[in-house]
């Protein structure tokens, strides 16, 4: 898995069909957002290290995962990524399903549905496991 993170980034991953990709990224921690954000997919690993199940997620906005001052700036980022502007590696802290904060780095491919649907893959590496318990988990953990 050290090399999965490199590779990801290859250009002719983006032309592959994305069930070829999902395949190809087997291992790897990944999730597939459409056009809002909502989450559509998973891998088993990239659920893991949330702790969530799919039924859990499926339908959220992936900014459910952030930590609330950070949720405007990754939609925005979101946003821009699917009208078409490019999206470097980056590094966000996240929210388990604990309330644990961790910290990944991330990378994005756009990814398009047999039936032509604009999507984005990401996939994630976790870079740090802090234990802070974020303050504002009292108001999460009470969704669904």
């Amino acid at each position: 898995m050290e090399n999965s993170f490199a590779s990801f980034s290859d250009y002719e991953l983006q032309k592959l069909p994305v069930d070829q990709v999902k395949r190809y990224l087997k291992e790897v921690p990944w999730c597939l957002t459409d056009e809002t954000g909502r989450f559509l997919e998973f891998s088993d690993s990239y659920l893991e290290i949330y702790g969530y199940t799919r039924e859990q997620l499926v339908g959220q906005n992936f900014t459910i995962l952030l930590p609330a001052d950070q949720r405007a700036a990754a939609q925005t980022m979101h946003d821009r990524f699917i009208a078409g502007a490019a999206e470097m590696p980056s590094i966000w802290d996240v929210l388990d399903a604990s309330g644990q904060l961790f910290r990944i780095r991330i990378n994005a491919i756009h990814c398009h549905t047999q039936t032509g649907q604009l999507n984005k893959l990401t996939i994630l590496e976790v870079v740090e496991r802090t234990g802070f318990v974020a303050p504002q988990f009292e108001d999460f953990a009470q969704k669904p």
